[in-house]
This record gives C-alpha cells, structure tokens and sequence, in this order.
C-alpha cells in the first residue's frame, strides 16, 4: 500500500509545471486552480505550501524568487552540503 500524500488535481498541475524547473509566475499558477483570477496570493500560497509538504524530499525546493517582473516560483534540486547530517 502506497502511504504517499495524494496530490490534489490543482496541486499536481502545480507541481507539473514546477517541476520543468523554470521560473512561473503567480499568474500562471493561479491559472491552474479552480479560482482562476479570483485566487488570491493568500491561497496561492497554500497550494504552494501544501505541494511542499507533500513532496516529502529534503532535496527538492520549491522557491519565492523576486525578479524585476514580480514574485515567481521555481523547483531546484538542492546541492549537497558538507554539512547535511551534521546535528
């Protein structure tokens, strides 16, 4: 039995293009909920958080980048650190 969260539809379209690696744009993920223009940063921030929570890997994130167009986001594969492991 699989014990993995399950993806909402909006989060797993969220996560799809995520997980090409560029950067998207607030509006381009608003687009992919049932709100639509009618969803507000508040619950785009919610979806963002709860395909976070689900992913469940340490070395994937999810980013809130600031760039001269506005706020977007983008999935990147963190790099190891010498320090991971240490307590």
């Amino acid at each position: 039995m699989d014990e993995r969260p399950t993806l909402t539809p909006t989060e797993r379209r969220m996560f799809d293009l995520l997980a090409k690696g560029e950067p998207v744009s607030r509006d381009a993920l608003k687009e992919l909920t049932n709100e639509g223009e009618y969803c507000t940063n508040a619950n785009l921030r919610m979806h963002v958080s709860n395909v976070r929570r689900k992913m469940q890997d340490p070395a994937v994130l999810i980013m809130a980048v600031c760039t001269n167009k506005g706020w977007t986001y983008r999935m990147v594969r963190r790099l190891s650190s010498p320090y991971d492991g240490i307590k």
